[in-house]
């Protein structure tokens, strides 16, 4: 079984401005650890300086060891798509998964605002199964959804047809159908709200003849991955509905699932367990001392909650 999770970190920097913001940073690491999280897709490694390829590298680099994961590609750097707006996406993994030679694609402006970052590994599987981490653009809907068609390009022309599957922040409302009757899976976090500048950026604004605005969840970004029969593997599971955001002190989005993982059809068979981590878990420290015995609470790390999936790579339709 592979243990495949997305973790947006969250402004995560070199050198962190507090001592809270240091043991945030911990804490991060030692919660990936106590998942025992296989292979890891991240975003939001902070880096805007002038040597932001270094600099994001040596993040990856550092977050993935104090998790206990690789993160080096074959070609023997990190395995992080750079962005050009200071925020990057990274793939890091366990012991006994290996990448692939040739096996490594960073896709980055123009294409996309953020990044996307894909990585085939060897897991066990009788082909490489490729490993994504995204982040959509967070303002600007039209390119939003341009990014998402990119996703489900990723997923359906995957190098050689191996297996492929995408974990991230989506920065969308998923246009999945529920699997049983008409619908959709998730519900729409802003429909009905009283309006908030935020919505500007994630909803259609139509006005009414009476002169009335209304507004409604912008779900495109995700809708070609629908069309092309591609599983959101929340909605594939039948999990019960879980937000990923709107926990965040401060924060000014409503409750919605905008963290999502999408795997491409090969997968259909192959999925055995989804969760949004919200619960406590607690952190025994590690042989070292670097790390103090504690629980770690996940909403208060993070603005967005990290997704585990669960897939058997045995089990993939190849």
């Amino acid at each position: 079984m592979i243990r495949f999770a997305t973790l947006n970190l969250f402004n995560y920097r070199a050198k962190p401005q507090t001592v809270e913001q240091a043991r945030r940073q911990e804490d991060l690491a030692a919660l990936v650890r106590v998942l025992e999280v296989q292979v890891l897709a991240v975003q939001e490694l902070l880096a805007p300086g002038p040597d932001s390829a270094g600099e994001a590298a040596a993040l990856l680099a550092g977050f993935a060891e104090a998790a206990g994961l690789s993160c080096h590609h074959h070609g023997g750097a990190p395995a992080v798509a750079v962005g050009q707006h200071g925020y990057h996406v990274g793939l890091a993994w366990a012991e006994g998964i290996t990448p692939v030679p040739g096996g490594w694609w960073p896709i980055t402006d123009p294409d996309f605002h953020h990044g996307l970052a894909l990585a085939a590994l060897n897991v066990g599987a009788s082909v490489p199964v490729v490993h994504g981490s995204v982040h959509l653009t967070p303002m600007g809907r039209s390119r939003r959804v341009d990014e998402g068609e990119r996703v489900q390009v990723a997923i359906t022309r995957a190098y050689r047809g191996w297996p492929t599957l995408v974990g991230g922040d989506f920065n969308s409302v998923s246009a999945a159908p529920t699997l049983v009757g008409p619908g959709l899976a998730d519900p729409d976090p802003y429909t009905g709200r009283c309006w908030a500048d935020s919505f500007a950026q994630y909803c259609h604004l139509i006005y009414r003849p009476d002169g009335t605005l209304v507004w409604s969840a912008d779900r495109r970004p995700t809708l070609s991955l629908v069309a092309s029969g591609l599983h959101d593997a929340a909605v594939a599971l039948g999990a019960p509905w879980q937000a990923t955001v709107g926990h965040w002190p401060g924060g000014d989005h409503s409750p919605a699932r905008l963290d999502h993982i999408w795997c491409g059809r090969a997968f259909a068979g192959a999925l055995r367990g989804y969760r949004v981590q919200t619960a406590a878990v607690r952190w025994s420290g590690d042989s070292g001392g670097g790390l103090l015995p504690r629980v770690l609470h996940p909403d208060v790390l993070t603005d967005h909650r990290l997704v585990l999936l669960s897939y058997d790579p045995m089990a993939l339709s190849l």
